[in-house]
């Protein structure tokens, strides 16, 4: 069975730590064009106890593959910048059955309709890794706190680090699971006028309040503090139920009608065990809980088409791309 995993890196190296973890005996390859990064991958496969078990291979370069095969899963964890050319390389090589692609998806509106193509083109069943709906806890809140037939509300609040545009869409595909309804509309009008550099080199962040609508009344306030260092917390309201959550530590208040129900702790669910069940998921069943690239597209084109348009009255120039990942 080969996986094909593009992007070495911090992400691209949790990836690899998971499917190191399968039982299941794997091809895996791991390409990316950073030395560096793929040294760090090596390393921290070989932190995992069945390292030996698969057969992972190194390379630089796609073209430095001299023989071609079919990819049971590829796992596309590159810069949002090159991420459409990338896939349409390896498709163009590659017969590939599923694929994981990070988000944010792409920086311009035009490659959500060409990879729709590309992936429809080639039978490739494709999903998006914004792992927030399949954490068990996000589950229960779904299935039995609240209201299916009430509107839901969250606001996620901390200090500049959250990373208002390269954060957001998770909490934007997470409002979408709980309240199963469609994105009408991204308010920008909250933000700081001034946009500042992103820790990731050549890319940019928006600082300030952004508002998601959504089509059944359910609204996303998404807020990052210029200057501050504050935690971030998660605020989730349905009718009378509300439940607090720190996002670093899992701890959380359940109140209904403002009397305290429940205090606790959930899990942290870390990106080196999601992907190792994603995988198997897919191996043995042809599919998992990620949000499909059809529905995630959806999700992505009104975030990414308000920002395009934030980014171009501030810079004063058309922009076509922005600059997030």
């Amino acid at each position: 069975m080969n996986v094909m995993i593009v992007g070495a890196g911090q992400l691209g190296s949790r990836h690899l730590q998971a499917c190191v973890k399968i039982r299941d005996r794997l091809n895996i390859l791991v390409i990316d064009q950073s030395v560096e990064s793929l040294k760090l991958a090596e390393s921290r496969a070989k932190e995992v106890s069945t390292y030996g078990y698969h057969n992972v291979t190194f390379c630089s370069a796609l073209e430095n593959i001299a023989e071609k095969f079919d990819i049971e899963v590829l796992i596309l964890a590159t810069g949002a910048e090159s991420r459409f050319s990338i896939l349409d390389d390896i498709l163009c090589s590659f017969k590939v059955k599923h694929a994981v692609l990070e988000k944010v998806l792409f920086q311009d509106l035009h490659s959500y309709d060409l990879a729709a193509s590309l992936l429809m083109k080639n039978g490739v069943n494709a999903y998006v890794n914004c792992p927030l709906r399949t954490y068990p806890f996000f589950e229960r809140v779904k299935a039995e706190l609240f209201n299916r037939d009430l509107p839901v509300s969250i606001k996620y609040r901390g200090g500049e680090w959250v990373g208002l545009a390269c954060n957001s869409i998770h909490y934007i595909d997470l409002l979408r699971f709980l309240s199963s309804s469609k994105v009408l509309r991204v308010d920008v009008s909250g933000l700081d006028e001034e946009i500042i550099p992103s820790k990731r080199v050549g890319n940019i962040e928006f600082t300030g309040g952004l508002v998601v609508d959504y089509s059944d009344g359910s609204k996303l306030f998404v807020q990052s503090i210029k200057g501050s260092q504050e935690e971030s917390i998660i605020m989730l309201g349905c009718g009378g139920t509300t439940i607090e959550i720190e996002e670093l530590t899992g701890n959380f208040t359940i109140s209904v009608d403002g009397t305290i129900k429940e205090v606790g702790q959930y899990d942290l669910v870390y990106q080196s065990d999601l992907t190792k069940e994603l995988v198997e998921s897919l191996i043995n069943f042809g599919t998992c809980c990620l949000t499909t690239y059809e529905e995630s597209s959806t999700l992505h084109r009104p975030f990414i088409e308000a920002l395009l348009e934030f980014y171009t009255i501030r810079s004063g120039v058309k922009q076509e791309h922005l600059p997030i990942t």
